[in-house]
């Protein structure tokens, strides 16, 4: 009787007890089979980098061929050139390029020699002055007394017209330039020393609203004279206000309150509205 009342307990226990709906733990040394192991997931990587080696691979191959292709026919197409030019007796493309080379570099260095040579020629004039309309002495008769002695005129003038003092010993040489024109010539003049030179040209002032319309000018060279000339053109155009020379430096004001402005060659000329003449050359300059 007593093992029956065990027993009815113990069904009745189990049968009111709520079943646990937990998930029931798995030992970890069980595969999850439902996900791919790490042996195999390494192995996909690897075939996919290894078609896309093969796809860069078949990419690069037909670059490579088409570079050696080009060069290939461009060395042919040189090649080819080379030996036509021979014998026709041309200059290949390689000699012209060469060539047209040299004469570029031949042609900055022969203009910069050039202006190299100008400068050291104005240079040297630097201590010698024109002196220009300087009426010649005549007899009774209006002839004139020749030989004719450049030095007293010129000393006549700095001493009486300029206020200067200079002696005989202060001129190196001086000789008249040009043709005489209406009873008047220009006289060149080398002073012993620039201060002197310069002392001379600093008074050229005292020679305003004189009735001989003596003036006096720096000993330029023949292509500065040349701007000067253009220049003075420009001034009757209004295109400039006024010009002038110190010690060989052309300088320029294009209006009255203008800053003044150096003038070096033909090309500031054509800037400054000066027309290209005939016999100019553009590479001039």
């Amino acid at each position: 009787m007593a093992d029956l009342d065990k027993q009815s307990k113990l069904d009745k226990f189990i049968n009111t007890t709520p079943k646990s709906r937990a998930k029931r733990y798995q030992p970890a040394s069980i595969p999850d089979l439902s996900s791919p192991s790490s042996q195999q997931v390494e192995k996909q990587v690897k075939l996919k980098d290894l078609e896309t080696s093969h796809s860069h691979d078949d990419n690069h191959i037909p670059l490579a061929e088409h570079i050696l292709a080009k060069s290939i026919e461009n060395e042919t197409v040189f090649k080819i050139s080379e030996v036509v030019c021979a014998t026709l007796n041309k200059p290949s493309i390689h000699q012209y390029n060469n060539s047209y080379d040299s004469r570029k570099n031949h042609g900055s260095s022969e203009a910069q020699n050039k202006s190299r040579i100008e400068e050291q020629e104005q240079y040297s004039r630097r201590t010698s002055l024109r002196f220009h309309n300087v009426p010649v002495p005549t007899d009774d008769n209006g002839a004139v007394i020749t030989p004719i002695d450049t030095d007293d005129l010129v000393l006549r003038i700095c001493n009486k017209k300029l206020k200067v003092k200079l002696n005989i010993i202060d001129i190196g040489r001086s000789h008249p330039i040009g043709e005489m024109k209406d009873g008047k010539i220009s006289i060149i003049v080398r002073f012993l020393s620039y201060r002197q030179r310069n002392m001379v040209f600093r008074n050229k002032k005292q020679l305003k609203n004189n009735p001989d319309k003596i003036f006096i000018a720096e000993n330029l060279t023949k292509h500065r004279y040349d701007l000067i000339n253009r220049l003075n053109t420009l001034r009757t155009k209004d295109k400039i206000h006024s010009f002038w020379t110190h010690d060989g430096t052309i300088l320029i004001k294009k209006t009255d309150v203008s800053s003044p402005k150096k003038i070096k060659s033909r090309q500031d000329i054509y800037k400054l509205g000066g027309e290209v003449l005939e016999g100019d050359s553009q590479d001039e300059d």
